[in-house]
């Protein structure tokens, strides 16, 4: 993704609040992006911030208080299930996923076991 290039008015909440949230918990200093989302005040834009954050591990998000205990347990399990990964911006400006490719290897071989009794 071509951060210079990215049209925000096609953009979701959602989808702007998750990268703005996952570049300023990776390297806000090296991302300078603003991509409009001032506050997490809607609804979307906050799940998305719980997203990244839960899903990342780090320390805030689905199951911090700010949910019904029970929902937040479900939401926080969902969202490891996507592992971990970073964004940062290369030095071609472009937005790349760190590590991804950890999670879709492991995804693989979980779907190639499935029903192989060990």
């Amino acid at each position: 993704m071509d951060v210079q290039n990215i049209d925000v008015d096609k953009l979701d909440a959602f989808t702007k609040a998750y990268i703005e949230t996952a570049l300023w918990s990776s390297s806000v200093e090296q991302a300078g992006v603003d991509l409009g989302v001032a506050s997490h005040t809607d609804t979307s834009a906050q799940h998305a911030h719980d997203f990244w954050l839960t899903r990342n591990r780090h320390g805030a998000g689905f199951w911090d208080g700010d949910y019904p205990e029970e929902l937040g347990k479900k939401l926080t399990e969902a969202s490891h299930a996507f592992g971990e990964c970073d964004l940062y911006i290369g030095d071609d400006g472009k937005v790349h996923v760190s590590n991804a490719h950890e999670y879709q290897e492991q995804e693989l071989d979980e779907e190639l076991t499935k029903g192989v009794s060990r």
